[in-house]
This record gives structure tokens, C-alpha cells and sequence, in this order.
């Protein structure tokens, strides 16, 4: 199983709330030019996969099962794309 390290991130994405100070200024992208890529695509996650969806405090706790959820939905969206 693979988990990945935040601290290993090449860069992180933030609107500039005061809580992200901890970041390395180094590796700290500041705007929304950097994160709304990011935003959409979580947008699309759940809209498509209900185990994302924020209305209860019910989540996945297996993580195999959001990883094979995660990998069944990227060969649909490129299957659609390439059809």
C-alpha cells in the first residue's frame, strides 16, 4: 500500500489562510491561479464517488477501497475523453 508523505510534496497550494504558516515559505504557492485546478477536480470527486460527499460524518475507512474507487473513475473520465 502506498502513502504518500505532505512533507515530501514538491509544492503546496494555498489560499494564504494564516493556519499555513507552518509550510516551508520555500515550497508555499500563495492564490488562487495555484489552486483552482485543484478545486475542480476535488468538485468532480464528489460529484461522481458518494464516499466523498461531505453531508455526514461517514467516510471510507478502507483505503483500498478509495484507491480502486479513485482508479474506476479516472478510466472512465479517459475513456470518455478519448471517445
Amino acid at each position: 500500500m502506498l502513502f504518500l508523505n505532505a512533507l515530501d510534496a514538491e509544492c503546496f497550494a494555498t489560499d494564504g489562510f494564516k493556519a499555513y504558516h507552518i509550510l516551508p515559505p520555500e515550497k508555499h504557492l500563495v492564490g488562487k491561479a495555484h489552486t483552482f485546478t485543484v478545486e475542480g477536480k476535488n468538485s468532480q470527486l464528489r460529484h461522481y464517488l458518494a464516499r466523498f460527499h461531505r453531508r455526514t460524518k461517514c467516510y471510507s475507512k478502507a483505503v483500498h477501497m478509495i484507491f480502486d474507487s479513485l482508479t474506476l473513475l479516472a478510466h472512465k473520465i479517459n475513456i470518455t475523453i478519448i471517445n
